[in-house]
């Protein structure tokens, strides 16, 4: 009995040592998408209200972390273009696909530079 006790003590101190070993790969990717500026990324809920943000909203769109939570999808268009997004993103909630890529005008928070191109992308 005492050498069962002992092996299973190994086995745990070693279950322990590699569980400290294993980079929180969760953590590594919420840090990954968070810093990437490039692209806008983020998620919305089932209302289509923005839920996260990341250094790419800003750079991309103009709104800080504080505006952007919480804002309507559609605002994210100018006018003449809600329509055709909320569609979009409709048909790719419904059917789990995301739609082509689409060169829409996204309205921004404090500048006028050229539309960026965009994908709405469904996950679940």
């Amino acid at each position: 009995m005492g050498k069962r006790l002992a092996k299973q003590g190994n086995e745990t101190q070693t279950r322990r040592r590699r569980q400290r070993s294993v980079p929180d790969f969760e953590e590594l990717f919420h840090l990954f998408i968070e810093n990437v500026r490039d692209y806008a990324i983020f998620i919305l809920d089932p209302s289509g209200r923005a839920l996260t943000w990341n250094a790419g909203v800003s750079r991309m769109l103009g709104y800080s972390e504080e505006e952007f939570v919480g804002l309507e999808f559609a605002q994210l268009f100018r006018t003449t273009e809600r329509n055709g997004a909320q569609q979009e993103m409709q048909k790719a909630a419904s059917t789990g696909q995301r739609a082509r890529e689409q060169r829409r005008s996204h309205a921004r928070a404090r500048c006028r530079l050229p539309a960026p191109r965009g994908q709405t992308c469904p996950t679940r």
